[in-house]
């Protein structure tokens, strides 16, 4: 999965675009990313297959398409790419 996520995330976000950190849970997902330095801000898009027609970011909702929630109801997951230390 950890691989699947970092492919789709180079195809839904803007060149340049550094992934960090992945949540997937019971309610919603996110994505947590930068524009690829260290003095940049930290930047996080949220996606629920929840509740759909929220104001998702187009990246999110893209990166997590058939993603559900269900199995990470009370057993959320955190997939981390980069530490923040290694920023």
């Amino acid at each position: 999965m950890k691989t699947m996520l970092k492919k789709r995330f180079k195809a839904s976000f803007p060149k340049g675009s550094r992934l960090l950190a992945i949540h997937l849970n019971g309610f919603s997902h996110s994505v947590i990313y930068d524009n690829g330095h260290k003095a940049d801000k930290i930047l996080q898009e949220e996606f629920s297959g929840c509740m759909p027609e929220g104001s998702w970011g187009s990246g999110a909702s893209s990166l997590f398409a058939g993603i559900g929630h269900s199995q990470y109801q009370n057993n959320p997951k955190e997939i981390v790419y980069l530490l923040p230390n290694e920023r």
